[in-house]
Parts: C-alpha cells; structure tokens; sequence
C-alpha cells in the first residue's frame, strides 16, 4: 500500500493484512487454548490494536518488496468488468444497455474521463465507520445520562470501594454512585471511572459487585473495549474483526472473574451471586459500559468458576509487554511487507498459426469443434464448411452422411445466432433426410426445431406452434425424453401462455420440468417460467417455492461451471491489478451484446463470466467462457468483447498484460 487509502485496492489490501493478523490470533488462541483467560484476552485484544493500527503503520513504515511470481501476488485490484444486455420480449431491434465499470481506482494518463466508482465505495466504508461511531457517540451519551440519573453512594458502600481498589492496586479515583432502579452493575471511563452498583444491594452482594467492577479498571478493560470499537468501526466490513472483538469480550469477562476469586471469594459463592444478579437486574442498554453479567455467555463463565482446572494466573506488566512487542513485530512485518511482481522477460508477439486444411471428415469436424470451443466463427465455420463438403465428395450429395454434416453445420449457425446460414444449411438437409430414413426420423429434429424458432423469430407464431408440436412428435416417438423435448415444452408453453392459456402453459412447464436433468442448463429457466405461470394463476405460494428452486438450480449451476472451469494458463507475462504494481486497464470503447433468438424463444435469463487478457495493444484475447449460460448468449458476450477496447494496463509505465474478469448479464423486460 502506498498510501492511496481512497482507492478499491487498497480497502481491500487492508482487508487482507488484516485478515493475516485476526489469523494468527486465531492460531495463537487455539494453541493457548488451556491458558488463563487473562492471556487469550491479550492476545485478541493486541490484534484488534494491531488491525486499528495498519493503516497508519503501512503509510509510516518504509516498504519491504518481496518479489514473488506473477500469479502468486493477491489482486485486490484486479479488473472486474460488468455488461448489462436486457432485450425486450419481442422487439424488432434489441434494446441494450451495457455499462463498465472498474474497481481499480486509478485511471491511466491520456483516458477519457468517466464516472468513477472509488467515490461510491468510499462513501459506503465512511457510512458504515460513520454510523457505528454514532452508536457508540450514543452509548456515552446514555452512559452521561445514567451517571446525572444515579445519587453517590452510601458512604458504607464508598468505603469499601476505596478499601478494594487499594488491594487491586488502582490509583485513579473511582466515583461509585448508586442507580434509582434495578440495573445491572456497570463501569465506563478511562480517567475517572465510574461505578454504578444496584440499590439496595446486601453487604455480601455489594462486595461482589464492587470486586468484579474494580477487577475491569485494575485490567484496563475500558481502554481495551474502545480499541476493540474502533476496530469494528474501521474495518466494519470484515466478519473476523467482528468475531476477534467477541472473542476479546468474553475472555474479558472471564479474566475479570479469574481476578474476583483470586481475592479469596469462594467459586460458589461469586457464580451464585452472578446469577442471581442476572435474572434480577436489567442490563443497560451503553455500548460504551462494561455490564457485570449479561445473559449471554453466563452459563459457559458459571462452569468456568466453577471447574478447579481452569487457569485463573493474571498477567504481570512484564507479560504484558511481551504480548504488546510481539503484536507489534507482527502489524510491522504485515504493514511493511509489499509482494511485487518477479521480472520477467517482455512478452513477445505471438502470431496464432493457421491449422492447415483438414484432409478426413473426422479430422475436420474435430478441428472444427474445437475453433467453436474457442469462439473462433469464421474459422469453425470454414472447417464445417469443408467437413460437409468431405462427406458430399465421399458419399454423395444425396447421401445421408452429407445431409448429417449440413445438419451439423446448421446447428452451428443457430448456436450463433447466424440465422440466414442456418437455414441454407437446413433447407438443403432436411429434403434429403425425409427420403432416406422417412418422415418420422429422429434425426429430423434438429432441422424441424430451427424452423419453428425461425417461424417464432418471423411471428408467424400459428406456423411456430404446428413445427414445435411436430418436433416434439419426433423426440416421443422414438422414446426420447431429455434436455431437447424440454426445450420444445417450454417454448410452446411460452406460445400458450401468449394465447392466454395459462393452465395449458403450466401443464407444459410441469413435463419439461419432468424432462429436463437438474443439472442441463435450460433447468432454471424453466422453473422460473413455471413460477411465473403459477402466479398467473394466484398461485403465489407455490410460485415462491418454484422461484426459490430456480435459483437453488441457477446457483448450483454456477459452482459446477467455477469447479470445472479451466484455469489461466501459466504465464508469467500475464500480470494482476493491485498492491500498485500494475495499474487497471480502462475500457474506452463498447460494443452493446445482443440477445439471442432461441435464448429470448425459450424466455432464458442468466450471466455468462469471461477470463480475459487485455493486450497491450487494448484487444481483450485469450478469452475465455469461465461460466457458460448456452443458447447462444456465450457467443454474443465474446463477440461483444472482442468489440470492446482499452487503454492499456500499465506496469512501471509500460503496457502489459492483464488478466481480467468480465461478466455479461442477459435480462428479460
């Protein structure tokens, strides 16, 4: 971090110093989990100072660069790019609206200005520290009003608080005043503490109440409570900060007991006062006061008290600065040290070579597969090309060989959207495969399915709804019930509910349901066709039910597509965003993703993520679909992407290579 505090990266550098500190905390607690309470307060307690000091500590201490390999260095700034395509149900020309954005702070020289999203995010951090501050600005100020509320008191219960303090070693002056009410004894100050003990209480009671409450100023626990506030507040948005201060304030109160029995009280004796002052006194409601026996965590400290194994020893101050000199060593390293890139040498261009012409049908439709898998259309579309041609040379232009190869080579088309090619392709085979294998062939589906989406796509919905039909008449016929007779299902329920048939749409969704696996892509868009059928009948219950499904299907999905993603090749040119080394790329110009026709037939809806590398020359390459979503929205977020073009990221002022992630999200109006 060099001291760039506003910027995306650095939140969240110091997140992850901060989570290295609470970490080792955490493992220091564990090891010393048989020690007295007394040094595992210390110990979280020395590591929510250690966190509240990060940030001053990396802006005051000089840097320490450690050079690790590329791949190695955390990226809190790496780029993360958003585009929003939302297409009306039936428009002639899509309505798009794409919009990117960074979380890398810095902008590079010479780009355009846009709207930044450093100022949202720390308007968001300065909320969040704002209002807990206020909570505990609130806290004093009731602590204040309680003090103005309550009388001193009584000269019998003031005397024994100067007699108690004088044996716990306190030299500050403690006002002890006496509340109106039943409250739960509390002490608050750091100067000149304050005592408020119930009215009312017996001898034996009050010398309880006063041990505890003197026991908390002798430790120093207010100062402590505070730092452990200011932590929360700093670092509002880290749950381990949160788990370190409560943590921190259980063993406070353990500590706190180890110290009333220590002057002689007997265990039973102090955990039956602690109940019974917990089931008749009401603890105030001041974060900033340290209450003597809240409910929570009252039956793990009365088996405490009450078990003779238990380490009670307190610490000395020379314990205590070992712990302080050990936290601090540790927040020095953390804040000092700076993980940097290793030096490699400059990429070189690489030029992508050119597959020769295949010479087999079975080697060019494999190569052709894979320039699909890769995004590559024009050269997939070529070798597909050629593999039709191969068949028709070898078997014949009227052979069923050829017309599978055209049936191929359509499917490829209509996976990319490229409507008018898929026709041809299908028009040619599908005469072919009529006369070889007779009308009822399975192997008419494919040619029969694209003409009802293409008679949809021409709102010839009459003709849509007959091929639909006649296509779902192939796959029952020959027993075929999977993820294609689900896709026929759900589009003539979509034309049935167009025709104000919601019962005959929801009895379709209700068979393509059945027909579709949970994990095949269309599920969730399927259920969540089906939940909004069912609100169209005022189902809403079971709507709620089908909605939750979807997204349960819609979330599993995504793990399975983030497990078996394939991961970034290891390339030491590839550089990452963040901790300074690498500043972010910045797109300077979009091109507007589009909806596809079968995706918006079939009323589908999700986000397809990307890995990408931006090139020095502002290209994104090497892209990659990381998280799928299928009918042909993946196609149309990579040609949109390959549009786009950025200002180079930069590394010590020179373009490089930067890895980046991209999301696409395809909506429905």
């Amino acid at each position: 971090m060099t001291g760039n505090w506003n910027s995306a990266s650095s939140l969240l550098e110091m997140a992850l110093r901060a989570t290295v500190i609470l970490g080792a905390a955490g493992l220091a607690s564990l090891a010393l989990r048989r020690a007295s309470a007394s040094l595992r307060h210390l110990v979280w307690v020395s590591a929510l100072a250690g966190v509240l000091a990060l940030p001053l500590a990396s802006r005051l201490l000089p840097l320490w660069t450690v050079p690790v390999w590329v791949d190695l260095v955390p990226a809190p700034g790496a780029v993360l790019l958003r585009a929003n395509a939302a297409v009306n149900e039936r428009p002639a020309t899509p309505v798009v609206e794409a919009a990117a954005a960074r979380t890398a702070a810095a902008v590079p020289v010479g780009a355009p200005a846009r709207p930044s999203r450093t100022f949202p995010l720390a308007a968001l951090w300065l909320a969040g520290a704002g209002l807990l501050l206020l909570r505990a600005a609130l806290g004093w100020a009731a602590a204040l009003r309680l003090r103005w509320a309550c009388r001193p008191a009584r000269e019998e219960a003031a005397s024994l608080a100067r007699v108690l303090a004088a044996e716990l070693g306190i030299a500050r002056p403690v006002r002890v005043v006496e509340a109106a009410g039943a409250a739960m004894p509390v002490t608050w100050g750091l100067f000149r503490p304050v005592v408020v003990i119930p009215a009312g209480a017996n001898p034996a009671r009050l010398r309880v109440i006063l041990t505890h409450e003197l026991a908390h100023i002798a430790r120093g626990d207010y100062f402590q409570h505070l730092v452990g506030q200011a932590a929360c507040a700093l670092y509002w948005f880290h749950p381990l900060v949160w788990l370190a201060q409560a943590e921190a304030l259980r063993l406070r109160e353990r500590a706190a007991d180890d110290l009333v029995l220590a002057t002689g009280l007997g265990a039973s004796e102090y955990a039956g006062h602690l109940v019974g002052l917990a089931r008749t006194l009401a603890a105030p409601r001041l974060c900033g006061s340290l209450a003597m026996a809240r409910p929570s965590h009252l039956e793990r400290r009365v088996r405490a008290i009450l078990d003779p194994r238990v380490r009670r020893a307190a610490l000395n101050r020379a314990g205590v600065a070992a712990g302080a000199l050990a936290a601090l060593a540790l927040v020095a390293g953390v804040a000092a040290v700076r993980p940097v890139a290793a030096e490699v040498p400059p990429p070189q261009v690489r030029e992508a070579a050119i597959p020769a012409a295949p010479d087999t049908i079975a080697e060019a439709e494999a190569q052709a597969a894979r320039q699909d898998a890769a995004f590559d259309f024009d050269r997939a579309a070529a070798v597909y090309t050629r593999a039709a041609e191969l068949r028709a040379a070898r078997f014949g232009p009227q052979s069923v060989e050829y017309a599978r190869g055209l049936v191929t080579l359509g499917a490829f088309y209509r996976t990319w959207d490229r409507y008018p090619e898929a026709r041809d392709a299908f028009l040619k085979a599908l005469p072919i495969l009529v006369q070889a294998l007779g009308p009822n062939s399975p192997e008419l589906f494919e040619p029969v399915y694209f003409m009802a989406l293409d008679a949809q796509a021409a709102r010839d919905e009459p003709r849509a709804e007959q091929l639909f039909r006649r296509a779902l008449e192939l796959r029952r016929g020959a027993g075929l019930t999977d993820s294609k007779t689900a896709l026929v299902l759900n589009a003539l329920a979509a034309l049935a509910a167009k025709a104000g048939d919601a019962a005959g749409s929801l009895r379709l969704l209700e068979e393509a349901q059945a027909a579709a696996a949970d994990d095949a892509p269309e599920s969730p868009a399927i259920v969540d066709n089906y939940a909004a059928a069912l609100r169209k009948l005022g189902r809403e219950s079971d709507a709620d039910v089908a909605a939750a499904r979807a997204n349960q299907l819609r979330q599993s999905a995504a793990r399975r597509a983030s497990a078996n993603a394939a991961p970034m090749p290891a390339d030491p040119s590839i550089y990452r965003v963040g901790g300074g080394v690498v500043t972010a790329p910045s797109l300077i110009q979009k091109a507007e993703p589009e909806y596809s026709q079968e995706a918006r037939v079939n009323h589908f809806q999700g986000t397809v993520v990307l890995a990408v590398v931006i090139e020095p020359d502002g290209v994104a390459r090497d892209i990659r679909v990381t998280r799928p979503l299928g009918f042909g929205l993946d196609q149309k977020a990579v040609e949109a992407i390959r549009q786009w073009r950025f200002q180079p990221g930069t590394r010590n002022g020179q373009p490089v290579r930067v890895a980046a992630t991209i999301e696409v999200n395809f909506r429905l109006l």
